[in-house]
């Protein structure tokens, strides 16, 4: 399986089917992999692209037809909030303006500290009898480029804490900002459920995820 945003999954389901995509994975410069068809494209339930909390639940699980190397397999977990904010990031992405044109694969490595992270509650009701759940984004100052959405946040230890939703341009003052939904528990029950649920050999709580690209 391959962990990106729910917003990838949401275009994959969209734009034909899962049927008209395919992953693939490489290193800079060429396709390193055959690709790899596409057999389930899942969405974190709670994710929904109007609302308050759309980046934190902008988590989706791709399952494909055939596994790859374990050397492109990164281990996932929990964010930690206490630690968040002192530990420096990493991610790669891939900025898809090359790759119709050129049939290559061009990563973007980038990493840094995070500028700030939100953390509130937020109901899906107005009143009462709403739903009130932790909200909460990772935010950095870096850029990105289009095509890198679904990339994994990496922390110092090597394991997935995250993943890129997007640049943010609703007013405030992260406008402008780069945003991470973060593997809080609500996340990590969805992208646990959907391995041992979606792989029969899966006894591990790992990912294919920073090298590899749906197209």
């Amino acid at each position: 399986q391959i962990l990106t945003a729910a917003h990838v999954c949401d275009a994959i389901l969209g734009q034909g089917g899962i049927q008209n995509w395919e992953v693939i994975a490489g290193e800079h410069g060429g396709f390193g992999y055959p690709p790899r068809q596409i057999k389930r494209a899942a969405m974190m339930p709670l994710y929904r692209g109007a609302i308050l909390d759309k980046f934190t639940r902008d988590i989706g699980v791709i399952t494909i037809t055939d596994t790859y190397d374990p050397s492109l397999v990164t281990e996932f977990g929990e964010f930690d909030s206490e630690t968040f904010s002192n530990q420096i990031y990493s991610w790669v992405g891939y900025p898809s303006d090359k790759i119709p044109s050129e049939r290559d694969v061009y990563q973007w490595h980038d990493y840094g500290k995070p500028d700030s992270l939100d953390y509130f509650y937020f109901y899906n009701q107005p009143g009462e009898q709403g739903e009130r759940r932790w909200v909460v984004d990772g935010y950095f100052k870096n850029l990105a480029a289009q095509g890198q959405s679904g990339s994994a946040l990496i922390n110092e230890s090597g394991k997935i804490i995250g993943v890129l939703s997007s640049l943010t341009y609703d007013p405030g003052p992260h406008y402008g900002q780069l945003v991470f939904g973060l593997i809080d528990e609500i996340n990590f029950e969805f992208i646990y459920y959907e391995i041992m649920n979606n792989l029969e050999d899966s006894r591990d709580r790992r990912l294919s995820s920073n090298r590899t690209k749906s197209r």
